[in-house]
């Protein structure tokens, strides 16, 4: 009568260890299924606003740029320009520029610095600025040796204007 109980409660309680941890990978199956499909969801709408986002409304974005600044590979301001008419003159010009939505680079570029550009609601967009691109938010803006030193004497140029408009 013992080994009958002990046989049936054994049963029992294999049945609710088995039943249980059933449950529970089931649980954590759909917890990784959940976590899949949120992080796709995550990359779909960065890569559809990333697509969303045109040259030409590229363009138009940076010329509402409240300021844009140029930096060294150490993190110090080369310059910035933060006047409505030289920004637009700015983007202007590198809309002159050959641009690239993809660009493969044949050699190591050195690499200038960082380009930020500021907007009067807190965001930010960031570039880089290499010895023969400029890249911006997707779009590459290729340039030569005159056009990269235009690029940096101009904002060079501008460094004053930190200071006095401050």
């Amino acid at each position: 009568m013992i080994k009958k109980t002990c046989i049936v409660l054994i049963c029992f309680i294999s049945i609710f260890i088995i039943s249980g941890c059933g449950n529970n990978n089931n649980i954590n199956s759909l917890d990784e299924t959940n976590d899949k499909n949120i992080n796709e969801n995550v990359f779909d709408s960065i890569a559809n606003e990333k697509e969303s986002i045109s040259l030409e409304g590229l363009l138009a974005l940076l010329l509402e740029a409240n300021a844009i600044e140029l930096k060294n590979i150490n993190n110090e301001t080369l310059g910035v320009i933060n006047d409505r008419n030289k920004i637009t003159q700015f983007v202007n010009r590198i809309s002159e520029y050959e641009i690239k939505d993809d660009y493969t680079e044949r050699t190591s570029q050195n690499v200038i610095g960082p380009i930020n550009i500021y907007f009067n609601d807190g965001t930010a967009i960031y570039g880089l600025m290499k010895e023969n691109y400029m890249y911006i938010d997707g779009y590459y803006f290729l340039v030569n040796r005159n056009e990269r030193n235009y690029i940096v004497s101009y904002f060079g140029n501008n460094i004053q204007e930190i200071f006095t408009s401050q």
